[in-house]
């Protein structure tokens, strides 16, 4: 529906890319992003408006990544952003911009009614929290969580 990846094909790409940075020691970032409050959305404005802001985040995610970095979309309103090559800074940096990006949407619905929707994001580092894809995810979502906890509408990381 969005064009995203899926989790089967992302997390075959997160393998993929911990196996081949492993021997370099290359860096390696995950961010765990999930739409803030999207059952209101839902239960508001129905499914098809927050399809509609499925959308929307999807794409704004892809123009704001970097050239071959991966978005995907693992759930209902969760994706994830495979960001091989980018040291923490630079993580961090696409973690905002994704952030931002999300924040300043307006997505249209039916009756010339728009949408605000934000995210909240939690940044995992290969070089920090294991090079195991399940060390990784799970490092993504604490941080996740983490970002929830302190208020939503922002990047957590370490």
């Amino acid at each position: 529906m969005t064009g995203a990846s899926n989790r089967r094909h992302f997390t075959a790409r997160l393998a993929a890319e911990l196996t081949k940075r492993r021997p370099l020691a290359e860096p390696l970032c995950l961010l765990s992003l999930d739409l803030d409050h999207f059952k209101e959305i839902n239960d508001r404005y129905g499914h098809a408006a927050g399809d509609a802001v499925l959308k929307a985040v999807t794409r704004a995610c892809c123009e704001t990544v970097r050239a071959g970095d991966i978005v995907a979309r693992v759930g209902g309103e969760e994706f994830m952003v495979l960001l091989a090559g980018a040291a923490p800074a630079v993580a961090c940096g696409v973690a905002e911009r994704i952030r931002a990006s999300v924040e300043a949407l307006r997505v249209p619905i039916n009756g010339g009614t728009t949408i605000q929707v934000t995210v909240s994001v939690g940044l995992a580092r290969a070089d920090q929290d294991g090079v195991s894809s399940d060390h990784l995810l799970r490092a993504a979502a604490q941080r996740l969580y983490e970002a929830k906890r302190l208020g939503r509408n922002r990047v957590a990381f370490a």
